[in-house]
């Protein structure tokens, strides 16, 4: 069976913000031999005054199970704050059985890069007493782990 529009729900980390939520929905775009390229639209938490919005483009199995990965991008938005995020993926999925319900793993680096409107809100990424400025930019790693369902 082929890989059909898909969402996906869950859990996800940056390296400095835990636990996040996340909203996606996939869509196949191209099959061919031995592969699926699906666009995926991203929504995700970022804190309770930050959120983003963006796409990933994802290579696996035609079938969306096994091994998936692929670059994306992010605007970041919030309260005084916006910015950019852009990284790679690489993740699992499967499905509980032969069901529509499944599960994806997947670890995540990102550069991610933001303005805010100042420093009330935000403290120094580095943590090592720097004064903050409204600039922050830093390499973050990070996790997203959750369900999926099949349409």
């Amino acid at each position: 069976a082929t890989d059909g529009v898909t969402l996906w729900g869950g859990f996800a980390s940056e390296v400095l913000i835990i636990p996040l939520l996340n909203l996606n929905v996939s869509v196949p775009v191209v099959r061919g031999p031995g592969y699926g390229v699906a666009a995926r639209l991203t929504g995700e938490t970022l804190s309770t005054a930050a959120n983003a919005l963006g796409a990933d483009v994802l290579l696996g199995r035609p079938d969306g199970r096994g091994v998936y990965g692929g670059p994306g991008a992010a605007l970041v938005f919030g309260e005084n704050l916006r910015g950019w995020r852009a990284g790679v993926s690489t993740g699992y999925r499967d499905t509980f059985g032969q069901g529509r319900l499944g599960y994806y793993a997947e670890a995540k680096l990102n550069y991610l890069a933001w303005k805010g409107g100042g420093c009330a809100e935000l403290t120094s990424p580095y943590g090592n007493g720097e004064p903050c400025n409204d600039n922050f930019w830093l390499v973050s790693p990070g996790l997203r782990f959750g369900l999926t369902y099949r349409f």
